[in-house]
């Protein structure tokens, strides 16, 4: 048989989900980034990031 659940369930359902995913998501970017700064990462500054950015693709 198979499962039925109401649209509004689903609805709270969804909301319930993304309040979940969207931290769940920012711990792994965190953990991520603190991973590739103990292998010896450097930092950039983001205007310098966004210069070679643009340089390399609208130049």
């Amino acid at each position: 048989m198979p499962l039925i659940i109401p649209i509004r369930d689903l609805v709270m359902n969804s909301r319930l989900s993304d309040q979940f995913v969207k931290p769940n998501r920012i711990d792994q970017i965190i953990y991520e980034y603190e991973k590739e700064m103990a292998k010896g990462a450097k930092p950039i500054d983001l205007n310098d990031a966004f210069r070679k950015l643009n340089k390399k693709y609208y130049e």
